[in-house]
C-alpha cells in the first residue's frame, strides 16, 4: 500500500524553480521513490543521481526529537558517530508504511513502531551513502 503513496508524492513545478542550481542538496527533489529490495529504499533525484539507502540505516539516523536527544547525551561518551541504539543487526527493521509530508519530505512508519521522524529531501541527499556523496561530505 504504501508504495502506491510514494508514487503521489509532488515533485513540484518546474515553473517554481527557474533559479533551480544542479548539485544543491538544499534544492534537491526526488524524480522517484521506490522499494529497491526488501531491506533497501531508492531515490532517483533530479540531478539524475540515485541513492539507495538500507533501512536500517535511515531507522537509526532518524531525525525525530527524542532521537536526536539520545544521539546527544550519548555524544560525551564516545567520540564515534552518533546513531540510535535500535537492535543493530535486525534486517527485518523496515517501513510499514511511508507517506509524504507537504511537498518537502516523507514519513515512515517503522517496524519497531516508531514514526516521529520527518525525512526531508534535503537530509535524505546529504544522508547519501554512495561513495561520491560521502567525499562531498
Amino acid at each position: 500500500m504504501w508504495r502506491e503513496l510514494l508514487q503521489t508524492i509532488p515533485t513540484g513545478c518546474l515553473e517554481c524553480w527557474k533559479d533551480y542550481k544542479v548539485g544543491n542538496p538544499l534544492q534537491m527533489k526526488p524524480n522517484e521513490i521506490s522499494e529497491f529490495s526488501d531491506t533497501a529504499l531508492s531515490i532517483l533525484w533530479d540531478d539524475g543521481h540515485q541513492s539507495i539507502y538500507l533501512y536500517e540505516d535511515l531507522r537509526k539516523h532518524c531525525p525525530c526529537a527524542s532521537c536526536d536527544h539520545i544521539r546527544k547525551s550519548t555524544q560525551e561518551k564516545s567520540s564515534f558517530k552518533r546513531v540510535i541504539p535500535i537492535t543493530i543487526d535486525n534486517p527485518d527493521i523496515k517501513p510499514r508504511n511511508i507517506e509524504p509530508v507537504g511537498q518537502y519530505a516523507i514519513r515512515f512508519y517503522w517496524s519497531d513502531r516508531h514514526s516521529t521522524g520527518i525525512y526531508t529531501f534535503q537530509f535524505l541527499r546529504e544522508l547519501c551513502p554512495c561513495e561520491k556523496c560521502s567525499v562531498q561530505k
